[in-house]
């Protein structure tokens, strides 16, 4: 809570006016963090046990550390997901704005899914660089099962149209996603192996960043070396098909008694 004082009423207004900015100022710069994100939920007992079978068949592998394979990089498999839009909502206002909006849009989700379940397969290995030997992040392909990939390209398209219009993205975000799941990403680094909240950010193509407490080392990022992964696991790992119960307003940093993100709102499917 921030007190202001002055000695009239136009001083006051004057004050609240130059507070408000620097707050909004602050919140669009890079020193203040996502506090919340749009997710669509992927996690399932099914998910869960095979991204866990991979992670471990691949740190067993001789020479894993040497190519840069910790179990720090990897993505916990109770909060797999697909990153929609990362939101700053630091206040109860931006809170509530952006709990209204995701509700708001049940009726064009519902017409856009055509009554049909949003049922992804999650198969295929692919990596965002050129060259391999030069790895940050290894992802999974997204494939939808009822319909043309670009029903599901049409949906999240809807959700950052709605809030872009709610005034709820930052200038400079892209408006557009690249439909994967990250499930390594050098990012997560830990001096200890912890795994962080940096998760959330993998979903969009400009990258992830932290939350508070999130955020990966200060030290220079380090690659690996994912050539002989690729070669095994590319088209290999698959972790089955799903349905996406609901589009999620996730909670950075917090986390549900399931293991996923905490849910202030979401829009059924």
């Amino acid at each position: 809570m921030i007190t202001i004082k002055a000695p009239s009423k136009s001083a006051l207004s004057s004050a609240r006016i130059r507070v408000e900015l620097q707050i909004k100022s602050a919140i669009g710069s890079r020193l203040l963090d996502y506090t919340h994100f749009i997710s669509l939920p992927l996690s399932n007992e099914q998910t869960t046990t095979k991204l866990q079978q991979f992670q471990d068949q691949v740190l067993a592998e001789p020479g894993a550390s040497g190519k840069g394979l910790e179990p720090s990089i990897f993505v916990n498999p109770k909060i797999l997901h697909i990153t929609l839009l990362m939101l700053k909502l630091y206040n109860d206002e931006d809170r509530h704005k952006a709990v209204q909006t995701l509700q708001d849009m049940q009726q064009q989700v519902q017409t856009l899914l055509a009554g049909q379940p949003l049922k992804l397969k999650l198969a295929g290995l692919d990596h965002m660089t050129d060259d391999p030997t030069d790895m940050h992040v290894l992802y999974l392909k997204i494939h939808d099962m009822l319909g043309s990939q670009q029903r599901l390209q049409q949906l999240c398209e809807l959700v950052i149209k709605r809030f872009k219009e709610a005034g709820l993205m930052q200038q400079g975000q892209f408006e557009t996603v690249k439909l994967h799941c990250t499930i390594i990403n050098t990012r997560h680094r830990r001096q200890h192996h912890t795994r962080g909240d940096s998760a959330a950010m993998g979903g969009r193509s400009g990258g992830r960043g932290g939350r508070s407490g999130g955020r990966g080392s200060s030290a220079e990022r380090i690659a690996l070396d994912g050539r002989s992964l690729l070669q095994e696991w590319q088209n290999k790992l698959d972790l089955g098909e799903y349905v996406v119960p609901a589009v999620h307003l996730s909670q950075r940093g917090a986390y549900g008694a399931d293991g996923y993100y905490s849910c202030l709102a979401k829009c059924p499917l």
